[in-house]
């Protein structure tokens, strides 16, 4: 083709034809012009083509993650309402007249609720913050679906702040006040009546000692006063403002998958 082309300018230069090589020469440029553009619309529209593949298989990602994170931020809610609740009663138990007449085993039941774990949502966040850090976030046409997952990023920060200090005033403050006033060993075997308890029989574990004595401290209700309404705080405003963000991403998710 090269060749072809060739002939014909040295065909137009010996007979003298300087006009018509003049246009020639006009209509070559423009052709390679127009190979020069339909190779470059070529190569855009192959590299548009890899980033929507890489972006379907991104949203595929997130929204297998989203799914996950949300059966998380519910196991969560789950956690801190039992804690919640066991606080409630033994809040219930500070303000009953006699305390005498509380079951033994419905007061461990309480203490066991109120103290035995804490409250973490444990996300899954691989494919979020490898697409954070690497910048591929961007990669995410939809706008809006970038700002509700840098968002739900920022948000986790203030959210773990919150866990670690309710975590944090709940073993210096209530549990270790039961640890040093109360026993430990009555709450397990009360709630594991009738089973061996780390490898040791039920029935060497038994004492006389009565959590009952726990109600006459004022310090320790009060302890439970302030961390129940962190905890409360913790899921009416966190995790349900967590979850409604989760639940907007999933949104969004599947509308561009659905596209």
């Amino acid at each position: 083709m090269i060749k072809f082309f060739r002939k014909i300018r040295q065909r137009l230069l010996t007979e003298n034809k300087f006009s018509k090589y003049f246009l020639y020469a006009i209509g070559e440029i423009f052709l390679v012009v127009i190979g020069i553009l339909i190779a470059l619309q070529i190569n855009n529209w192959k590299e548009e083509k890899q980033l929507s593949n890489s972006e379907h298989l991104y949203l595929e990602s997130l929204n297998t993650e989203f799914i996950e994170n949300l059966k998380e931020i519910n196991k969560a809610i789950h956690s801190n309402n039992v804690i919640v609740g066991g606080f409630k009663q033994l809040l219930i138990y500070f303000n009953t007249s006699d305390i005498q007449d509380i079951k033994e085993k419905n007061i461990s039941i309480a203490l066991w609720d109120a103290l035995n774990g804490y409250a973490i949502y444990a996300p899954t966040e691989g494919v979020l913050t490898e697409m954070i850090n690497s910048g591929k976030i961007k990669i995410l046409k939809n706008s809006k679906l970038r700002q509700q997952l840098s968002s739900y990023n920022q948000f986790q920060i203030e959210l773990k702040f919150q866990e670690e200090s309710i975590k944090e005033r709940k073993m210096s403050g209530v549990l270790q006040i039961v640890i040093d006033h109360g026993s430990i060993k009555r709450i397990i075997r009360d709630i594991n009546e009738g089973d061996e308890i780390l490898g040791v029989s039920d029935s060497l574990l038994k004492e006389p000692f009565s959590n009952k004595k726990l109600f006459e401290l004022r310090k320790l209700e009060n302890e439970i006063i302030v961390i129940q309404g962190y905890s409360v705080y913790l899921t009416d405003f966190f995790y349900t403002l967590l979850k409604s963000k989760i639940e907007g991403i999933l949104k969004s998710i599947e509308k561009e998958l659905e596209k």
